[in-house]
């Protein structure tokens, strides 16, 4: 059983044990490799949600450190894997709540506390309402919130040579929806409910982007 490659609805038929295993060799691909740039380590407390949650890998991380996490998803299995992934880590007490997210606003039932931490990664470059969800995601977020994205960048398209069709195909397989992001389209985004405050590119031949928010007073 293959780490990210394993469908959600296989892991959720897993023996604790072999599930167990198949998030600790996940989380070891993506940490080893490039997604310790989100800087989950730096979040000890507080209430956080990771948006888009897939199979709960970065919120255990969260929840591991100490921070109770929401886990949400358009993918009701996908809740119910990042929900089955906390208890067999020993830290369902940190599950702050399981929310189903919708494509208009309000996109999840509010939590009954800000969030000091709002999560996305490899998400808001899929969702071509990036704005409406950025603004929507403010109001929800204590002044002084941060969120952490990891995004499609301007050199991952450039990389298609600029070529919006070729772009999409290779970094979408479904076909769906792609964007890309540099600092200044990303703070044309979220400005004014949000400052960017970090943007950095991750080593080629990713060249992802990682960026930190921080929400307006």
């Amino acid at each position: 059983m293959g780490g990210v490659s394993t469908p959600v609805r296989e892991l959720l038929v897993l023996s604790d044990e072999a599930l167990r295993d198949c998030i600790t060799q996940t989380a070891a691909q993506r940490y080893g490799r490039w997604r310790y740039a989100l800087g989950l380590d730096a979040f000890s407390g507080g209430v956080g949600m990771d948006f888009g949650c897939g199979t709960g890998v970065e919120g255990l991380q969260l929840a591991l450190g100490g921070m109770r996490v929401c886990s949400a998803d358009i993918n009701s299995a996908n809740l119910a894997c990042a929900a089955r992934v906390t208890a067999v880590f020993g830290v369902a007490h940190r599950l702050a709540g399981l929310r189903v997210v919708r494509d208009t606003a309000p996109f999840w039932i509010p939590l009954h506390e800000p969030l000091d931490l709002w999560l996305a990664s490899g998400v808001v470059h899929h969702i071509p309402y990036a704005r409406e969800l950025m603004a929507w995601v403010a109001g929800q977020m204590r002044p002084g919130g941060e969120a952490r994205l990891l995004l499609y960048s301007d050199r991952n398209f450039a990389f298609y040579g600029n070529d919006w069709e070729r772009f999409v195909r290779g970094m979408d397989p479904v076909g769906e929806y792609a964007d890309w992001y540099d600092r200044d389209k990303l703070s044309a985004l979220v400005v004014p409910l949000w400052r960017v405050v970090d943007f950095e590119y991750l080593p080629p031949p990713l060249d992802y982007a990682v960026a930190r928010l921080v929400r307006a007073s």
